[in-house]
């Protein structure tokens, strides 16, 4: 279904289990606003607040706009993500009053101040500058056609009481490609000693990361990271198959199994009718443990198949002797 769970413990007082669906052909409440001259629209339970900061309070370190909310960095998506360049009827949108949860957020003195969307999941946050809120209204969201190859952090577009089309912001894809681009950018090596040479580090491959969970992906890119390589995600089969011609650095795949539109056996089947096993290694990582997928995954052309939880010094072993292939 494209969701995900996110799962938060805190020792002695519980575990607290997060259900996100996709949006999708049903009717939720999203906020609609505009910013860069465009409409936009975003689910709002997704928000963690609306704010106004000083234009002064927002800082660029090195090129990366950042503002500090509660002490936290959180980064600032860069305008030319929602450069859409679609046209808009001036005076058509009227605005209508929104809900007391967020009136207190927008509505104090606002003159000579940036308004900031945050946006959270878990413990990452990060922010959009937008212009100006226009309402609060429950909307159908449908998917963009297939013909339209449309940005991963847009869900689809929400269609208003005059016929107008706003793209619909979807705020995880969003935050995961914002850090994940930071952390690429951010090609300070840790100052701590490490078993490869700055030199070595640097020629290391490029791996592709297939997981439809972000938390896991994220996990697993984090680890290959501080061994020296460089990564590239995708959220299920099919958007692996798009980086994969794409990104052309790509030396070896670390794929899951179970995952929306394709999942990772019918990847590594589309795989390995353009790539064999020592062109292209392909590591299943998965929590299914049983024989019988270890025998499908084989028979595909895996060359390992490991099981989650999983030891990073293992995962680690296992591609590098995947590699060697």
């Amino acid at each position: 279904m494209k969701g995900n769970i996110t799962i938060q413990s805190k020792l002695g007082k519980g575990t607290k289990f997060i259900l996100r669906l996709p949006w999708t052909l049903t009717i939720t409440k999203l906020l609609v606003f505009r910013m860069e001259g465009n409409l936009f629209a975003i689910p709002l339970d997704i928000l963690a607040g609306i704010i106004y900061v000083e234009p002064s309070e927002i800082q660029v370190n090195q090129g990366e706009k950042i503002y500090y909310w509660k002490g936290k960095k959180v980064p600032i998506a860069p305008s030319i993500l929602f450069d859409c360049n679609y046209p808009i009827i001036s005076g058509t949108i009227q605005q209508e009053p929104v809900e007391s949860s967020w009136k207190n957020s927008y509505t104090k003195n606002s003159q000579g101040k940036v308004m900031l969307l945050l946006i959270s999941e878990d413990s990452d946050t990060i922010a959009i500058k937008i212009d100006r809120i226009l309402m609060e209204q429950n909307l159908t969201i449908k998917p963009f056609s297939k013909i339209l190859t449309a940005p991963s952090y847009l869900y689809g577009c929400a269609i208003l009481g005059d016929g107008s089309l706003v793209p619909v912001i979807d705020g995880i894809q969003l935050l995961e490609k914002i850090l994940h681009t930071e952390q690429l950018d951010s090609k300070n090596l840790p100052k701590n000693t490490s078993k490869f040479k700055q030199s070595t580090i640097s020629k290391l491959p490029t791996i592709l990361v297939i997981d439809d969970s972000l938390t896991t992906r994220q996990a697993i890119s984090n680890t290959l990271q501080k061994a020296g390589y460089d990564i590239v995600q995708a959220k299920d089969g099919w958007q692996g198959l798009v980086q994969l011609q794409q990104q052309t650095q790509i030396q070896a795949i670390i794929c899951d199994v179970e995952m929306p539109q394709m999942n990772g056996f019918e990847f590594l089947s589309r795989c390995r009718k353009q790539y064999s096993m020592a062109e292209m290694p392909v590591l299943m990582l998965t929590s299914r443990s049983s024989q019988p997928y270890r025998i499908l995954a084989k028979q595909l052309g895996a060359n390992d198949y490991l099981t989650k939880p999983y030891l990073d010094q293992e995962l680690i072993n296992s591609l590098q002797s995947c590699l060697q292939v």
